[in-house]
């Protein structure tokens, strides 16, 4: 993996006495990291550090998360800055608004049309509106979202049988 193949998504600031760093995040890119357990945090030497979020607090405004391995602490004394990283690809797809107007599908049927989304603390969520002009809610994880084929701008819907069964 090269440096390019990374999208910096934020700051890791210092470790508190309970273990936890805190974190600054861009906005767009705050319901990523709170849903994802494996980032890359780049120092100003250029070093990279593959870890684990182990714990996650958030109150208000402020995020904090605590990993999985040990010598973080001591390489962002020696390096002051370490920016907080995620694989470009991510970046793009993993964004509902990539599908906004697609057709969602399950099993060879139309669903209907994503017409917005939402996010819910936990997770995004598609919102999809049927023939009968009624909405459809999906969650955005991958139990639910299958292949994405953007040159036929058709979202391909997985495991819908308990969700589509309701009317």
């Amino acid at each position: 993996m090269q440096f390019s193949d990374l999208v910096g998504i934020g700051k890791l600031g210092g470790k508190e006495a309970d273990g936890f760093y805190s974190v600054l995040v861009k906005s767009d890119y705050r319901p990523i990291l709170l849903t994802i357990r494996d980032v890359y945090l780049i120092f100003n030497s250029d070093r990279v550090f593959f870890v684990t979020i182990s714990e996650r607090e958030e109150s208000g405004r402020k995020l904090r998360i605590k990993f999985a391995e040990d010598g973080i602490d001591e390489e962002r004394r020696k390096h002051r800055e370490a920016i907080i990283a995620i694989p470009r690809q991510e970046n793009k797809e993993s964004f509902p608004e990539s599908v906004l107007g697609y057709t969602a599908s399950f099993e060879g049927n139309m669903v209907g049309k994503i017409t917005g989304y939402f996010h819910n603390n936990a997770q995004y969520v598609l919102e999809i509106t049927d023939n009968q002009n009624e909405e459809i809610l999906i969650p955005w994880v991958e139990h639910f979202i299958g292949e994405i084929d953007s040159n036929k701008e058709e979202l391909i819907l997985l495991n819908m049988n308990e969700l589509l069964d309701v009317k």
